[in-house]
């Protein structure tokens, strides 16, 4: 629940995304949580003291594994990525790999925050090319930075 209140802009990994190998009731839970993700919803806990602590689901989320979600209303908020086999096989990209691994990209991650939190939203959504604009407001997607 923290982590996934605690950013708009680096994204959550979810690796090994398997749902035949999950239990029903824990699949529909993540699909719920991906789906609240969307929306931005927020969720409350209660604490010992009687006071409620509210966070705002708002992460970016990256779903990593061998299959996705086929349930329609996640299905139309997904960009599927499928890289082959092929291409992380090929010298280049394995040696673009190793190079990306070897820096510590923790040491990034303030400056990417600080980039991020300096952005104007209405700036950046105005050189959006205009027909997605008008097909995301037409689908309500919501658009973060």
């Amino acid at each position: 629940m923290k982590l996934l209140s605690a950013t708009r802009s680096v994204p959550v990994v979810v690796d090994e995304y398997k749902p035949g190998d999950m239990p029903l009731p824990r699949l529909h839970l993540v699909h719920r949580y991906m789906r609240r993700l969307y929306r931005g919803e927020t969720e409350e806990r209660g604490r010992p003291d009687l006071s409620v602590v509210s966070y705002r689901l708002q992460a970016p989320l990256c779903i990593c594994g061998e299959t996705r979600p086929t349930e329609a209303a996640l299905v139309e908020r997904l960009l599927p990525v499928n890289p082959e086999k092929a291409t992380v096989q090929r010298r280049d990209c394995r040696a673009a790999f190793r190079k990306l691994t070897s820096v510590n990209l923790a040491l990034f991650a303030p400056r990417y925050i600080q980039f991020c939190l300096g952005r104007d939203f209405e700036a950046d959504y105005r050189v959006v090319p205009l027909p997605w604009r008008k097909s995301s407001l037409r689908r309500g997607t919501r658009l973060r930075v």
